[in-house]
């Protein structure tokens, strides 16, 4: 009997394989949206809501998160540009998002596992740099949108988000990852200026810990599978 397309890729080991992998959109919205929930710059986009206006601090904060994917991805990128006769053909930039997302899964799961209310304390240094930096008696809405963006882009710098888009980047198509991570940040951002910091305290740090370290793993066994 014939196997509609669908069906047959449903019973096809290598299929499913290769449809998950083609997804970088997928993967980088999830692996995004997992490690913003909670994080530094969630918090700041929150307070900056509360201080000045969410419509200004979401423009600011989703700003500044799509320039540092942009620059993740573009790094991501200058893997491929690596000529292969420097790599003897070997595929560099799938060898190091491998290791990127092997070390960041085991890392995030031990986080997990020795959590100790990192998520407090990543609130309270967004509060001290927001109090620090915004007036919001003395800020227009264009300054203000500013300072959204200047704090959010100095916190997601060289932050797990932003190496894990560079890894994706290396591996996967850069508009699907690109795309797929600004989708992500939009989300998380726009959670965090309706009332990331009520919701915060409904979230089980443990178990996104968890989901998120998996997710690495699994992204880097995908890539390894299409490798090897």
């Amino acid at each position: 009997m014939l196997l509609a397309p669908n069906a047959a890729l449903a019973l096809d080991p290598d299929g499913i394989l290769t449809s998950f992998r083609s997804t970088g959109f997928a993967q980088a919205f999830s692996l995004i949206f997992l490690s913003e929930i909670g994080d530094k710059t969630f918090f700041i986009a929150g307070l900056l809501a509360m201080k000045t206006s969410r419509l200004t601090s979401f423009i600011g904060s989703l700003l500044a998160l799509t320039v540092m994917t942009g620059i993740s991805v573009l790094i991501g990128q200058l893997f491929h540009a690596v000529p292969s006769g420097l790599t003897n053909g070997l595929p560099l930039d799938d060898y190091a998002a491998i290791a990127a997302f092997t070390f960041f899964g085991f890392k995030t799961l031990r986080e997990a596992f020795e959590l100790d209310n990192k998520m407090d304390e990543e609130a309270a240094d967004a509060e001290a740099d927001v109090e620090a930096a915004v007036d919001p008696g003395a800020l227009t809405r264009s300054s203000q949108i500013a300072s959204a963006f200047a704090l959010v882009f100095a916190a997601e710098f060289g932050d797990r988000s932003f190496l894990a888009t560079i890894a994706l980047g290396a591996a996967q198509n850069p508009l699907s990852v690109f795309g797929g991570a600004v989708a992500g940040h939009a989300l998380a951002t726009a959670i965090a200026v309706l009332g990331g910091s009520v919701i915060a305290k409904y979230i089980s740090e443990k178990v996104i810990g968890y989901i998120g370290g998996s997710l690495f793993l699994l992204f880097a066994v995908t890539t390894a599978l299409g490798v090897f």
